[in-house]
């Protein structure tokens, strides 16, 4: 009597535990989102933006929280719009914004700003957009 043959198994590789495990370290140490309000978390309110466009063209802006630039809309030609920011980062963080011509690759960062609780931030655009600037009041 013969016995039934066992089906091959696959062994994974050295290499192969080492990538598994990887991913699965980086899966538990992924931040999470968590609601505003719970433990460990402060509620922050949206920040609100001015954007005074000086300039010929309309121009998009962007928020700088994080790892990519996040659009908050655009800016008409010669107009004032109000924008509201929620940051994903603390009140106490700088406030960065970049600042894009529709229709261009030009790109440009004004200075950052340290806004505090109940500031409005007002983006000045200029038609250079080198001379345009950003502050707190």
């Amino acid at each position: 009597m013969n016995p039934k043959p066992r089906a091959a198994r696959a062994v994974p590789t050295p290499a192969a535990v080492v990538l598994m495990l990887s991913l699965l370290a980086l899966g538990c140490a992924a931040p999470r989102a968590t609601p505003e309000g719970a433990a460990g978390v402060l509620p922050t309110r949206p920040l609100t933006l001015k954007v005074v466009n000086q300039g010929l063209t309309e121009v998009l802006v962007y928020v700088v929280d994080g790892t990519a630039p996040r659009r908050l809309g655009p800016a008409a030609a010669q107009r004032s719009t109000v924008m509201r920011i929620h940051r994903a980062q603390p009140p106490t963080a700088p406030l960065l914004l970049m600042v894009r011509p529709v229709r261009s690759p030009q790109v440009f960062v004004p200075d950052a700003v340290w806004p505090r609780l109940g500031q409005v931030v007002e983006l000045t655009v200029d038609s250079d957009l080198s001379a345009s600037r950003l502050v707190a009041r």
